[in-house]
């Protein structure tokens, strides 16, 4: 009798602490007939995938032996989630960044989500409206809004994953110097100035933040927003530099040179190596990954250097151009080859989209100045979801966006693989053989823009 007993209660004591070690989520997210799975991820690697229903709904578990802080990804959309064992957590999804929310069953990633917008307007245009010395301190003042408030946070909620205070104070640092970066052109486009007076100060103050990068903490390689900072304070310094090497060969060198962590090193030369090597002539890009695989010892990364080549060959500079049959604003079909003989410019970009909104203005004045240019088409490619196609129409019209404006539709995943489309608004030129001059090239708003359509077309 007593063994039986027993027996029982190890029995339910198992069973307890099983459903205690899974976390179970579910949700709706905006389903769009592409986007057929929410990923699971812990530190940037996804651990999990859930299935979504033609309903748009999903379920699914994860074990977990401790408070662990995960997100989930659909689409556009990555939602941070701090995931306790026995939870259950529900959330919806949109297409689009920031569109995700919590529902129900973790009061922990409310808070967190809470303190990441804490200090921002709900309308972003009062902080462009703002002077440059007003708004620098404001960010300044935010930085340490935000640092008490997970300090605060942390404190709170002290089974945190160790890590996780640190993960925070350094996503708040970057991802507050990454918002000067494109703020003087938003100021400028937002007060409808022609230039921005301040930019001596700015480029100053974006000096002192360049300072403050730490290049010796691979930890840091697991938040986004040090990622992209870091890079753009490298191009930056790389831009300068004025000799007969190519861009990567001069990023190469400028890394070895920067960077004090060998992890923190590869991992950038990696980085820059995947990013940049399709914008090589065919005949560089043989040199530079002679040099990447001397640079390069991490196996992780050495592996991937034949698919990066291959790429390369196949989407990158002299490749030939994806084409596509697209409808444009008045329900016309147009297809891209049937510019072969002229040289295309190619704008991708999203109505949500903020950076590509600021760019129509660049792209409308470009297009009157090179009107009478017969040899080059500029075309503006929207990468909406279908939902959002009267909204795009709207927008057209709105911004008096004149010429070729294109709607993706279901089209838009092969186009976003072809041309290697990572986030939006992505540039690509082709030249008048038909092949890519340069994918992700450079923006209307950039000055050298002009000069190098016109060259190209000669």
């Amino acid at each position: 009798m007593k063994r039986s007993l027993f027996t029982i209660l190890f029995t339910i004591a198992i069973l307890i602490s099983y459903g205690q070690s899974k976390v179970t989520f579910k949700g709706t997210v905006e389903y769009n007939g592409k986007d057929k799975v929410v990923e699971v991820k812990e530190n940037n690697r996804t651990i999990k995938t859930f299935p979504v229903n033609e309903n748009g709904t999903f379920n699914g578990e994860i074990s977990l032996d401790k408070l662990t802080q995960l997100s989930l990804g659909y689409s556009f959309c990555n939602l941070p989630i701090i995931a306790k064992p026995g939870r259950d957590i529900t959330v919806s999804l949109g297409t689009q960044p920031y569109t995700g929310k919590l529902i129900s069953g973790s009061p922990e990633t409310q808070y967190y989500l809470d303190m990441r917008f804490l200090i921002y307007p709900a309308d972003p245009k009062i902080v462009f409206h703002m002077p440059w010395h007003v708004y620098k301190k404001y960010q300044e003042d935010a930085l340490l809004t935000k640092m008490r408030y997970s300090e605060i946070f942390c404190m709170a909620y002290n089974d945190m994953p160790p890590l996780f205070k640190k993960e925070v104070e350094q996503y708040n640092k970057y991802a507050n110097f990454s918002l000067l970066i494109n703020w003087p052109q938003f100021h400028v486009n937002t007060n409808k100035l022609t230039e921005f007076k301040e930019e001596a100060d700015w480029r100053a103050h974006m000096e002192t933040l360049f300072e403050q990068i730490e290049w010796n903490d691979p930890f840091l390689l697991g938040i986004p927003q040090y990622v992209s900072f870091a890079e753009y304070a490298l191009n930056e310094k790389i831009k300068k530099v004025k000799n007969d090497k190519s861009f990567l060969l001069n990023s190469f060198d400028h890394i070895k040179n920067t960077v004090i962590n060998p992890e923190i090193k590869e991992y950038f030369i990696y980085h820059y190596t995947n990013k940049y090597l399709k914008d090589e002539s065919p005949s560089g890009r043989e040199a530079v990954m002679a040099a990447f695989r001397e640079s390069v010892k991490n196996p992780k990364f050495l592996a991937q250097a034949e698919k990066i080549l291959a790429d390369a060959k196949q989407f990158g500079s002299d490749a030939p151009a994806f084409d596509f049959t697209l409808e444009d604003v008045n329900g016309n079909m147009v297809t891209l080859s049937s510019f072969k003989g002229k040289v295309v410019y190619i704008d991708f970009w999203a109505t949500w989209c903020a950076p590509c909104r600021a760019e129509i203005p660049h792209m409308n004045k470009l297009k009157e100045e090179l009107k009478d240019n017969k040899d080059i088409v500029m075309i503006c490619v929207s990468t909406d979801q279908a939902a959002d196609k009267d909204k795009w129409k709207q927008m057209v019209k709105d911004m008096k966006m004149e010429g070729y404006q294109l709607f993706a539709g279901d089209k838009y995943p092969d186009i976003r693989k072809y041309y290697k489309i990572s986030g939006i608004p992505h540039f690509t030129m082709i030249g008048k053989d038909g092949k890519i001059y340069k994918n992700m090239t450079i923006r209307p708003s950039n000055p050298q823009t002009k000069s190098v359509l016109i060259d190209l077309a000669k």
